[in-house]
């Protein structure tokens, strides 16, 4: 699993041509980068029994949001950063189980343009090797739904406040 110090450094010497996600070379580093700062951010509760994100000023309660075993959570943040939204679908039995949380039976990340920043599925659950990946290619690699399978969560969908300047 790459760390947050080699995360920023391929991204950084990475040329578009060599991108796995084919982003625009000045936002990838930008979406590498706040992977990394939230790999880094993290530290485990002992009494509690789990990894969280101490002083997250984006989470409010309950308590739950700000730990990092939760998909929702990661994927909120990102999308707060970046004015982009949180999408997710559940997973049936009879999905295909190389879906990214397929064992948890359900799962969300966030979308920025046509690509999918998935924190949780590269750092917590380790379904990726790299958390940008275009939307196009993770749905043929079988590891997300297809988009018209996604359910955007309306209160994480930071687009029209981006925008707007923040408001």
């Amino acid at each position: 699993m790459s760390t947050p110090s080699n995360l920023l450094k391929e991204a950084q010497t990475m040329s578009n041509a060599d991108s796995p996600t084919l982003l625009r070379p000045s936002l990838e580093p930008a979406l590498l980068a706040e992977c990394a700062k939230l790999k880094t951010l993290m530290l485990y509760d002992e009494t509690a029994g789990f990894y969280f994100w101490p002083n997250v000023a984006t989470m409010e309660s309950p308590d739950y949001e700000s730990q990092c075993g939760i998909c929702t959570n990661g994927a909120k943040l990102i999308a707060q950063e970046f004015g982009a939204y949180v999408a997710g679908y559940l997973i049936h039995p009879e999905d295909p189980q190389t879906l990214v949380g397929a064992d948890v039976y359900g799962h969300d990340f966030a979308v920025v343009g046509d690509f999918i920043i998935d924190w949780w599925g590269w750092e917590y659950a380790g379904s990726l090797e790299i958390p940008v990946i275009s939307s196009a290619k993770a749905i043929a690699l079988g590891k997300y739904k297809p988009a018209e399978a996604w359910e955007v969560h309306p209160d994480h969908d930071f687009r029209e406040q981006f925008w707007r300047g923040g408001e």
